[in-house]
């Protein structure tokens, strides 16, 4: 069951303007503070949510899934957003071809599934971030092996075991501060699975990064595509089993390419192996 403050679904050419949502919104699947489901041409500017959001899958603070082309500007999100599922996101539990422009999240982010993110659970084919932050924590519950955490964005073109690699998402002048992110895996400052390529440029992570597991970076966790940053900093601590690394954890497959970008960030090794860990 879908549900939203505005509407449940929407479907053609969305415009949002200077909307507010001050009402509790819970659901299963597809919630979100404005709309549950939305696609086609979706345009949203200085609108936000306050309150709790909450489902199972695909969680949003304003949407819990957007097909675009969308644009989302001047927007932001402020309640908690918690959910028993999978694709959970400060602003977007799942998104398709969107850009974000100076748009925030400070509600924290909870839940024990798969895909979560301070702005983005999960971004296919598409997604472009510009001076955008996530300021609330970012929890992956322990115990049960939340897998794609990250500060800003969970997952880019990686769904249930398979990669895409014709997704690309790009992060420029954002950032993220939150008290803490953690998972069991692949999890990290900025974006906790890479499927595709991932450009990041200007942007950092202050956060604390905790995972119970492997693969875990200041910036990057795990990755399958190409990843390149440029200018760009963890300074945030970086706790995990193996594969710990200060920008990027691991990458499986892809070209790395890091440019007058440093890692601040103490990085600590847990567990029976301890093995894997890099400055960068």
């Amino acid at each position: 069951h879908s549900a939203g403050a505005l509407a449940i679904s929407a479907a053609g050419v969305i415009v949002l303007s200077s909307i507010t949502n001050e009402a509790v919104v819970s659901g299963v699947d597809n919630v979100g503070g404005l709309i549950g489901w939305a696609e086609d041409d979706v345009t949203v500017t200085q609108s936000t949510n306050s309150q709790a959001i909450s489902g199972a899958d695909y969680v949003g603070g304003l949407f819990g899934t957007v097909e675009g082309p969308a644009v989302i500007a001047l927007s932001h999100n402020t309640g908690l957003v918690a959910a028993s599922g999978s694709w959970v996101g400060g602003l977007l539990g799942l998104a398709y071809e969107v850009e974000l422009d100076s748009s925030y999240n400070l509600g924290k982010v909870s839940s024990p599934g798969n895909y979560l993110g301070g702005l983005v659970g999960e971004v296919e084919r598409l997604a472009e971030i510009y001076e955008s932050h996530n300021s609330g924590e970012v929890e992956g519950i322990a115990g049960i092996a939340p897998f794609a955490v990250g500060g800003l964005v969970g997952a880019v073109g990686y769904r249930d075991g398979d990669t895409d690699a014709g997704s690309w998402a790009l992060i420029v002048d954002s950032y993220n501060d939150s008290p803490r992110v953690s998972g069991h895996s692949s999890v990290a400052g900025l974006v906790g699975l890479v499927g595709g390529d991932v450009d990041i440029k200007t942007s950092r992570n202050s956060a604390p990064i905790v995972a119970d597991d492997d693969i875990v970076g200041g910036l990057v966790g795990w990755a399958y595509g190409d990843i390149s940053i440029e200018s760009s900093d963890n300074t945030g601590s970086i706790t995990g089993a193996s594969y710990v690394g200060g920008l990027v954890g691991a990458n499986n497959s892809g070209v790395t390419t890091i440019v007058t970008s440093n890692n601040h960030g103490e990085i600590t090794s847990i567990g029976q192996y301890q093995e894997n860990l890099g400055g960068l």
